[in-house]
Order: structure tokens, then sequence, then C-alpha cells
């Protein structure tokens, strides 16, 4: 069900406007659906079985046990949000935190360059869609 919400919220997002920072009661729309921060930023979350999906060029869409947060990176990470480019995230811990690098790749193991950001906080959300009526 989280992949199918995940891959929802991703495709949505091409028009999606980005917010600065996402603090609890915060809500903002994705296409169809509307993301509610229920928890106040924390630093790191569980690196366990989470995948992500970028939204735009600052802000990734993390999908974990622990639930689905919301990663806005403090500066635009070039290349995230463009079709055939990869990623990869570095850490040396099970646990996903703010600094952590990640990288994007194009053509990943052909000699290219890779472009480096930092991921920011970390903030639980929960996905909500219109009643229809």
């Amino acid at each position: 069900m989280r992949a199918i919400i995940l891959s929802a919220l991703a495709c949505a997002a091409l028009g999606a406007a980005a917010a600065e920072t996402f603090d609890k009661g915060d809500s903002f729309a994705v296409g169809d659906f509307t993301l509610v921060a229920v928890e106040e930023p924390q630093l790191c979350i569980d690196r366990q079985g989470s995948n992500f999906r970028p939204l735009d060029d600052m802000t990734l869409l993390f999908v974990s046990e622990e639930g689905m947060f919301i990663n806005r990176m403090s500066d635009s990470c070039p290349g995230l949000f463009e079709d055939g480019m990869q990623t990869s995230l570095q850490t040396n811990t099970r646990r996903l935190c703010r600094n952590a690098s990640l990288f994007v790749f194009k053509n990943r193991g052909q000699g290219e360059d890779r472009q480096g950001c930092n991921l920011g906080e970390f903030t639980k959300v929960v996905a909500t869609q219109p009643e229809e009526g």
C-alpha cells in the first residue's frame, strides 16, 4: 500500500510548490493528495526498509517502516528530478540523518561526475484525499 501511495504522490508532485520548512500542522497539496505534517521535524529516521522519491529538486518523500516523511534539503540538488538520473544515499549507520549525503548520477558507472547534496530534517506526514461528495 505504501508503494502505491509513494508512486501516486511522486507522480502528482510535478506541479507542487515546495515550502521552506515543514512543521507540525502544516499541510500542502501534492496532486490529488494533501500531505499533513503530524510531528515536529526530527534529525534522523531508520534507514531499514526505506525508499524515497523526489518531489522536486529540493524535496524528497521517504517511506519507511516508521511512516512517510518529507525531507527538504537546504539547497537545490541539480538533476534530482530529471528523468534518467540515479541516486545513492551515503551513510555509515542504519539511520538516515540530516546532512547525510545524497549523490545524483547520470550514466552511473561511465565515469561521469556526481552531484552531492545534503539531506535536511525529516517531517512525518500522512496523506489524505479530498472526500467525494
